[in-house]
């Protein structure tokens, strides 16, 4: 929830969940308090739910997965927005088989959306007749489910790039660069990566960073316009869905009820 900012106030956590006040700018310079409360559950074998002994930190900031890397995946999102459209659902975990398997086919499954995933073992691209074909999967027990092993990527002068997902495999200006490379591990099972020239939509379960889309097509319109009237507001056009950070598959117009 969010209030507005008197000439003093004072926060006080009732609740038996971890809760912190932080104050805000919104996009039409007013100041804000945005009050975020977290709570931690862990999953019973037989389903139910308990309040976790361990319960998971308010993030004031994004986590990277790796953050030497220039274009990192999210480990996990911050948890501080100023609004959000619906509900989010990000899913952390890996792909897991008993035997060692090619590939695990995995889904996810909220209310009636289900999104389903294939997750292959280590794969490279290899010279063909047609450019960049990819090789058959190595055997393998277990992989993250992370967008470094989804499509995506970008070259190193950015001119060619995967907006969607710029921590992926499998972008290059030409098929030739790929030989020998990774090739994506991660897709939708009804679209499939066979080639170099599967650019399907970047698929994964976890956050999506503010610079990549479709997060950053909400920020609005940075134009002369903006600069000599709005500067430093956010744009007019801009929109809340910018904070919505699970991937486009898993983003809910509506609140989530309980069951």
């Amino acid at each position: 929830s969010t209030l507005a900012v008197g000439t003093s106030m004072t926060f006080a956590n009732n609740t038996p969940f971890a809760g912190i006040d932080v104050p805000l700018t919104d996009h039409e310079g007013r100041d804000m308090v945005v009050v975020i409360v977290k709570a931690t559950f862990s999953v019973r074998q037989d389903g139910s739910l308990q309040r976790a002994e361990k319960p998971s930190p308010i993030r004031v900031n994004d986590e990277l997965l790796d953050p030497d890397a220039v274009e990192s995946s999210l480990l996990y999102p911050t948890d501080v927005a100023i609004a959000k459209r619906g509900t989010d659902v990000i899913v952390r975990g890996d792909a897991v088989s008993a035997q060692p398997v090619p590939y695990v086919d995995v889904a996810v499954k909220v209310k009636e959306r289900v999104v389903p995933l294939r997750v292959h073992g280590q794969r490279l691209f290899y010279k063909s007749a047609f450019g960049a074909a990819i090789g058959p999967a190595a055997p393998f027990t277990r992989k993250p489910i992370v967008y470094e092993r989804a499509y995506g990527g970008f070259t190193p002068d950015y001119a060619v790039a995967e907006f969607r997902n710029l921590a992926g495999i499998g972008v290059a200006k030409r098929a030739a660069d790929l030989v020998d490379r990774p090739a994506p591990q991660i897709e939708d099972p009804r679209l499939a990566h066979t080639t170099s020239g599967d650019t399907h939509p970047p698929v994964g379960l976890g956050a999506i960073r503010s610079h990549w889309s479709p997060r950053k097509d909400f920020l609005g319109t940075y134009d002369p316009s903006w600069e000599s009237t709005r500067a430093p507001l956010l744009p007019r056009d801009f929109d809340i869905q910018f904070y919505n950070v699970a991937h486009p598959s898993l983003v809910f117009r509506e609140g989530l009820a309980p069951g």
